[in-house]
């Protein structure tokens, strides 16, 4: 408790001190016409008011980006299905991820979380008066954690990981973070290696509970949702005479291994289309240049365009499909028989390998997957998903796969067989997360 008390004063006296300069800061941006993230008010800690009535209690989440947005939106759902009563508060980092809580989560309060200095989060919880905070990931800041003791609000930490990378950090200001962390309730760890990282900088292990990757139980859900809406079955009746390959979530430099890599398939495969899914759309003039100077014919799907039957089986033509369209890629993944994980050939360490085995579609890692390590060694096991060191072993895995129709099945089986067991494991820890939420 000393060491906590003293981690407070001495953070509240940094941010005396440094107060000052973030006002120069933010006032040169404005000068030089440069926004400031997100709502000003609200960063200040004029968040939307939740007027309460006795039956209602605020449930508050805090998720700092899109994919932690994503993660929980059938966590809420499944929520307020069993307390209709309680009112569900989601506050976030970035204007992306505003904007995908708008879009995709049944939340009843949207808003940017202040700054953490002192008065604005003093005035954030009085605002929201929560019953209890939900922090996913890893979102440590000191007086949104430090306010939840004063308010006595119990505070849960879900989807809760430590990657190698950030582990050292942890162990070298472990005098910070384990009174910083051990304000949490409950610590819901993404895996038993996650769980050990948290022991080994002074958590407690009665606090930690392995819940698995709660994005695995959302991306089930959302899988089984989409596929028992007809109406919104966009994808899954076509292509059929194309063998559809599908690199998601790539970065700059990645495009060009995976259009040479095509061009090569392209010599055994005559019917094979390639579909590339950038993370981000700040290049995608450079994209858009490298497939032209490829010489393979190609059609791009953008946001002013919309995605239909009609639009497929116009692009059906084309070797190569270029997405600049947020929102449609879960929704590609029923055209395609192989998928090649984004961010795995350059060193940003992969992204997002559930998505793939929730439509049952074998995939393809580069050696750069560190972000995503403890699932694709899951993958990997149960043969769902395989390891390429670089370009030669790529193409001759895929070629390999490619013509072999049945190994694609099976491989694709292993990788939504083992998600199913994943997201029921999963969905058992979500449930005495609400039992605890049901007792407030």
């Amino acid at each position: 408790m000393f060491v906590m008390t003293l981690i407070f004063f001495l953070y509240q006296i940094i941010q005396l001190i440094s107060f000052p300069f973030f006002l120069i800061y933010l006032l040169i941006r404005k000068l030089k016409g440069k926004i400031i993230v997100g709502n000003f008010k609200q960063r200040l800690g004029f968040v939307p008011k939740t007027n309460t009535n006795p039956n209602q209690k605020v449930i508050w989440f805090h998720a700092v980006s899109v994919g932690e947005i994503l993660s929980i939106q059938n966590l809420i759902k499944k929520i307020k299905q069993t307390n209709p009563n309680f009112l569900i508060y989601v506050t976030t980092g970035t204007k992306t991820g505003k904007l995908m809580a708008k879009q995709h989560l049944d939340a009843d309060f949207i808003s940017f979380l202040p700054f953490d200095f002192l008065f604005s989060i003093f005035l954030l919880y009085k605002r929201i008066q929560p019953k209890c905070l939900i922090i996913v990931e890893a979102e440590f800041w000191p007086n949104l954690l430090f306010m939840s003791i004063i308010k006595k609000i119990p505070c849960y930490l879900i989807n809760a990981r430590i990657t190698k990378r950030s582990e050292k950090k942890y162990l070298k200001f472990k005098i910070y973070f384990k009174p910083l962390i051990n304000i949490f309730s409950q610590i819901y760890a993404q895996s038993n290696l996650d769980a050990d990282r948290f022991e080994k900088i002074g958590i407690s292990k009665n606090k930690l509970i392995i819940l698995g990757d709660i994005k695995s139980y959302n991306v089930f859900e959302k899988q089984k949702n989409l596929i028992s809406s007809p109406d919104k079955r966009l994808f899954t009746n076509n292509f059929q005479s194309k063998i559809t390959l599908l690199a998601g979530c790539i970065h700059p430099q990645e495009d060009i291994i995976y259009l040479n890599l095509f061009k090569k398939l392209k010599k055994n495969f005559k019917n094979i289309t390639l579909i590339l899914a950038p993370r981000h759309f700040t290049w995608q003039e450079t994209l858009i240049s490298n497939v032209k100077a490829s010489g393979l014919s190609y059609k791009t799907w953008s946001l002013s365009d919309e995605i239909n039957n009609e639009t497929i089986s116009e692009s059906e033509s084309y070797d190569v499909i270029i997405i600049l369209k947020l929102g449609i890629l879960f929704q590609l993944y029923p055209l395609t028989k192989i998928f090649f994980l984004g961010g795995t050939f350059i060193p940003v360490g992969g992204h997002n390998l559930l998505e793939a085995a929730a439509w049952g579609i074998p995939s393809f890692v580069g050696p750069y997957h560190q972000n995503c390590i403890e699932t694709f060694k899951q993958l990997h096991k149960v043969k769902g998903s395989d390891l390429v060191q670089n370009e030669i072993e790529l193409f001759n895995k895929t070629n390999l796969l490619l013509a072999d129709p049945q190994k694609i099945l099976e491989m694709g089986n292993n990788a939504k067989n083992w998600l199913s067991s994943e997201a029921a494991h999963v969905e058992f820890g979500v449930n005495s997360l609400i039992k605890k939420l049901n007792k407030l």
